[in-house]
């Protein structure tokens, strides 16, 4: 089954609510707490990651969760990894990004690297 109404799915008769996953961290919370959201996180991680062909640690993707999760509620990371408060959507600031885009290659020193085979 697809959708967001993870109750629903789990009282759906002939559905086995013990084995019902979910990889929206949200209602893994409302529904289940904070130590399925948890698990969530870490899940969706090591998922996404995997998918592109990166392995992680999965002591890296644990500390990443509690770092998400040690307050009781869901926060998210933002891109400098600073902890924010959950908010209804995420803002994207189209001009925010082409300006760091565009300033990011003067910031940032060019490091050569040479080696041998």
């Amino acid at each position: 089954m697809e959708g967001t109404n993870l109750q629903a799915v789990m009282g759906t008769p002939g559905i086995q609510g013990q084995l019902t996953t979910s990889n929206h961290v949200f209602e893994a919370e409302k529904y289940l707490g904070i130590e399925a959201a948890r698990s969530c996180i870490i899940k969706e991680i090591q998922y996404t990651m995997g998918s592109h062909g990166m392995s992680i640690d999965s002591r890296h993707c644990m500390l990443l969760a509690d770092v998400m999760t040690y307050k009781g509620e869901v926060r998210f990371l933002s891109r400098s990894l600073a902890v924010c408060p959950r908010q209804p959507k995420p803002v994207v600031q189209p001009r925010v990004c082409d300006s760091l885009m565009r300033e990011a290659p003067s910031q940032c020193p060019v490091r050569l690297v040479c080696g041998c085979a």
